[in-house]
């Protein structure tokens, strides 16, 4: 027996993940969402619909290159990265991988929390949508458990 090892046994071993296993088609691998949050980035995929793009881009999302989410494996003839992501009646809508700066992407967060919490607190006071409602029903021994 040799003591030199094969090319295999030198080869830097990856994660490996095997091929009948379940795996979603849009998540990337461990590594290379590690490497774009590392980089403080968020990813997103889009929808190429109504206009979700350009709202996205208005936002400060950007698409994520080709080289940065390798595990996905699917590009465009833009080179960005995306997927087939439904297949209707109508044209198959495109998804695409776009990224935010995570600071912009928790302050976004932060103004949908606030918008939720206003409406909860509406709800408990008995206002849906904030409106006050005249006789509104309250179930005999009701106990607000929010």
């Amino acid at each position: 027996m040799s003591n030199q090892k094969t090319e295999q046994e030198e080869e830097v071993r990856r994660p490996r993940v095997p091929f009948g296993s379940r795996r979603t088609k849009l998540q990337l691998s461990a590594k290379d969402a590690k490497a774009l949050a590392d980089a403080g980035w968020t990813c997103r995929w889009v929808s190429d619909k109504d206009g979700r793009i350009e709202q996205a881009i208005d936002g400060g999302y950007v698409h994520v290159a080709p080289e940065e989410a390798r595990s996905v494996g699917s590009t465009d003839l833009n080179d960005k990265v995306s997927k087939i992501v439904s297949r209707g009646t109508d044209e198959p809508i495109r998804g695409f991988l776009m990224k935010i700066k995570t600071e912009y992407f928790k302050e976004d967060q932060l103004v949908k929390e606030q918008a939720n919490l206003a409406y909860d607190d509406a709800l408990n006071a008995g206002q849906p949508g904030g409106n006050v409602v005249d006789n509104q029903y309250v179930p005999e021994g009701h106990v607000n458990r929010v």
